[in-house]
């Protein structure tokens, strides 16, 4: 199989004529460097997106061989390397006066590297297994006048691609992928009819809603012995309607996790005093702890659950609740609490392997002069499970923490990129690249890492990629050893 270590989304453009060309000439690439093995490799399709259209495409050297060039794909691959040196070529790649080169550099037979696979093809996102064994992703067909959703899981032990199941759009509309195990069961909320867990040999199930509760049970996150978290929805009978409730599933058996209290009276939350509920966001690949927010962050709830299932606020040691007076548009006087705490995102990968650290966003309110305004300040936070201490890095403004190692790297970041960092001292390790080129010695675009898996030998990271359909969006990638 091949190895490629660098895949990155460009457009070039050089070489025009201000006297005859109006517009730039460009060309973009999916790829622009790609390491093959000494043996044994599969033929590798690059993208090419070019302006004027009509590209054309050279190997530099006669062990290259493109082997099929369509409108905007180039499928090449190598011949065996027999010597006892790496080598390096090119292909390259002009359309009008745009000129761009894809970098092709080919081990030994007796070399090998890391595992590099982006999964750009995938609709809604892609997710990873808590250790890195599996990852998993859909995409979708049209043939004639049917829609149909096709599941595709890697086993990244194996480096193998499965598509494991084509399911009609009639029966099935998927919407987000949400989880996946590291027995590969692959969890996919649907559009109407709540999430189905897709096994490896095609079969799939839906996840009922637990006893006592309503509406759609949704998974958002697994531990390595297949325990999952997620949420449904609790009709509190009390005449205010229904909360989310945060759910854990131990042996296929849900349990309700213990709702927070409230902060000003230290009563447990009802419908009434509580405006939309708390979810279960994710949990440690060790089933130790889970972590969860408010439904829509207010107050900046995110909360975390024990090994012993006891609820606490995450950044509790820098919480602050202060009541002021303040203006509406009328002039009229009311009374506000301005609150500095640590909330998280919908994301099911925000704490460390052993659930020792928690990454979020640390967020502070303060009021204007004029008592009229909420002003707002955010920065990365971590928290110490264990110590129950909480660490800001008030440098990073305007970005967010977003997941972890246990040996104390925080990952800051957002968008598409992110700097690795130590949390406690705060010191600047490297952006997520070259972290990653420190770790797993390969080369990778800039990115945002975003799951770290226990045992520390995958990273799932993703950069910007440009899809023809929908515009930029997440592309998703790992890196495996």
């Amino acid at each position: 199989m091949f190895k490629y270590v660098r895949a990155v989304l460009i457009v070039v453009s050089l070489l025009f004529a201000w006297s005859c060309d109006p517009e730039p000439h460009s060309i973009k690439l999916s790829d622009t460097y790609i390491t093959f093995n000494g043996k044994g490799n599969d033929a590798r399709t690059v993208t090419v997106i070019s302006d004027p259209t009509g590209w054309k495409a050279v190997a530099s050297a006669s062990w290259i061989q493109i082997t099929e060039m369509t409108a905007q794909t180039l499928t090449f691959t190598v011949d065996d390397n027999e010597g006892t040196e790496e080598r390096r070529g090119s292909i390259d790649i002009t359309a009008g006066k745009a000129q761009v080169a894809i970098e092709i550099l080919q081990l030994t037979e007796t070399a090998t590297s890391a595992q590099y696979r982006t999964m750009f093809d995938y609709e809604n996102g892609v997710v990873m297994s808590p250790s890195g064994k599996y990852a998993g992703g859909w995409y979708a067909s049209i043939a004639g006048d049917a829609l149909s959703f096709h599941v595709v899981v890697y086993d990244i032990e194996a480096d193998k691609k499965i598509e494991i199941g084509t399911y009609p759009g009639s029966l099935l509309e998927f919407n987000w992928p949400t989880a996946i195990s590291d027995d590969g069961l692959f969890f996919i909320e649907t559009v109407a009819d709540g999430v189905y867990a897709f096994s490896l040999d095609g079969t799939y199930e839906k996840v009922a809603t637990p006893a006592g509760m309503v509406g759609r049970a949704i998974v958002s996150g697994v531990a390595t012995n297949g325990t999952k978290v997620g949420f449904a929805m609790k009709d509190m009978e009390d005449g205010h309607g229904s909360l989310y409730w945060p759910v854990k599933w131990v042996n296929g058996e849900a349990q309700e996790l213990q709702m927070p209290k409230t902060y000003r009276d230290e009563l447990e939350y009802t419908s009434a005093e509580f405006l939309n509920g708390v979810m279960a966001r994710g949990i440690s690949a060790n089933g130790e702890i889970v972590y969860g927010t408010c439904w829509d962050n207010w107050d900046f709830g995110m909360v975390y659950w024990d090994q012993n299932g006891d609820v606490r606020f995450v950044g509790e040691d820098v919480r602050k609740v202060t009541p002021v007076k303040m203006f509406n548009e009328g002039g009229v006087e009311y009374d506000y609490n301005l609150v500095e705490g640590v909330m998280c995102t919908a994301s099911s990968t925000q704490s460390s392997p052993s659930g020792k650290w928690l990454a979020g966003t640390f967020t502070k309110e303060e009021l204007n002069a004029e008592r009229t305004e909420i002003l707002k300040t955010s920065y990365p936070a971590f928290y110490n499970t264990e110590t129950k201490k909480t660490y800001l890095l008030s440098e990073y403004s305007g970005v967010y923490g977003l997941t972890a190692t246990d040996d104390g790297k925080g990952i800051v970041g957002g968008g598409s990129t992110c700097t690795v960092v130590d949390i406690e001292s705060g010191i600047r390790i490297g952006s997520g690249a070259e972290w990653i080129q420190s770790e797993f010695g390969i080369v990778v675009p800039t990115c945002r890492i975003d799951l770290c898996c226990a045992g520390g030998n995958v990273v799932f990271a993703s950069v910007p990629y440009a899809d023809q359909l929908i515009g930029m969006i997440d592309g998703f990638f790992y890196v495996a050893r």
